[in-house]
């Protein structure tokens, strides 16, 4: 009779004859409690569990169903399960966990986050550490993003870069070039935020090169604005006229695309429009970033409302000098 692998590793990790009935039937007993226990009943906890994965199994399955319905608070009860039931975290309880947390975890800058998510922290640092002492590659690229993204949420950017370091230190050497570049972007999007601009331009010039050179179009202009970003950032317009002309392609590349890429241009190009005094002009280009980004799920409109009052503000003083000039 032919012997199916998979069959072997169902019956280890879900209990012989379990099939797939509930944890209940699942459960099987070593026949090791004491006989005084059992006739005098000196032992309230029983035999103990034959199936070694089911502590495993359950605590995966509460986690999972939390994060599927995104309740955060049977999440965080799950993580102090965790904590406190001393499970130990296997490489693939990881990689599971990891793939549960999409459904929770905002992976992407500036998001809205509408509830406490400090409780994520613990979890995502200890299968970053599980990840670094075991040498696991897959479990460093599924669970460095989780854990930077949450340092960055949270303001603390050294962390973040210390993580991103490393993933670009590893997709060099397995030398995955588009990756690398990935890195190399969110790192310098790290710098970026800190408004660190001369530290964040070489980076994202690096990035932007490997992803010119491997011919992964929408990165390499996401990365080429977010360059030009940092560039306005030390009012280095270059030459006002081409530098306008390349944004002005890059906005029609974005165009449409939603999300927080098509703001990008939109707010570069507002600002040659400011400092030409071109104020209502750039007015109509910040409503139409803050139109384009008001279903991203992000910052980005408010932080673009904010630019929006100080247009309307810088409108309303020349407005009011022109007629005094009059």
């Amino acid at each position: 009779m032919e012997i199916d692998i998979d069959d072997i590793i169902n019956l280890l990790l879900n209990g012989f004859g379990a099939g797939d009935r509930d944890d209940e039937s699942a459960e099987f007993y070593f026949d090791d409690e004491p006989i005084e226990n059992v006739l005098y009943g000196k032992s309230v906890e029983g035999a103990s569990p034959a199936n070694l994965f089911l502590q495993d199994r359950r605590y995966l399955k509460k986690l999972e169903t939390a994060c599927m319905e995104n309740r955060m608070g049977e999440i965080a009860s799950a993580i102090f399960e965790l904590e406190e039931g001393n499970i130990a975290l296997s490489v693939n309880m990881c990689m599971r966990i990891t793939d549960l947390m999409i459904n929770v975890f905002p992976y992407y800058p500036n998001p809205i986050i509408k509830e406490d998510q400090s409780v994520l922290r613990p979890l995502f640092e200890k299968i970053w550490e599980i990840a670094l002492n075991k040498g696991e590659e897959g479990l460093q690229m599924k669970g460095g993003p989780l854990l930077f993204r949450w340092y960055e949420h949270h303001g603390e950017y050294e962390k973040a870069k210390n993580v991103l370091n490393s993933l670009v230190a590893l997709y060099r050497k397995q030398g995955n070039r588009s990756l690398e570049a990935i890195m190399l972007n969110n790192l310098a999007f790290e710098y970026m935020l800190e408004e660190r601009w001369t530290e964040a331009i070489p980076i994202f010039e690096e990035a932007a090169t490997i992803f010119k050179e491997e011919h992964i179009s929408f990165e390499y202009k996401n990365t080429l604005t977010n360059y030009w970003i940092c560039r306005f950032g030390l009012n280095d317009f270059g030459d006002i006229d081409e530098t306008e002309a390349e944004i002005k392609r890059l906005a029609v590349f974005f165009k449409g695309v939603g999300r927080w890429n098509e703001r990008k241009p939109l707010i570069l190009l507002a600002r040659i429009e400011e400092c030409r005094g071109n104020y209502e002009e750039a007015i109509k280009l910040v409503e139409a970033a803050i139109e384009s980004a008001k279903d991203s799920n992000t910052r980005y409109p408010e932080i673009d409302m904010k630019y929006l009052a100080q247009l309307i503000k810088k409108r309303t003083t020349c407005n009011k000098r022109d007629l005094l000039s009059v």
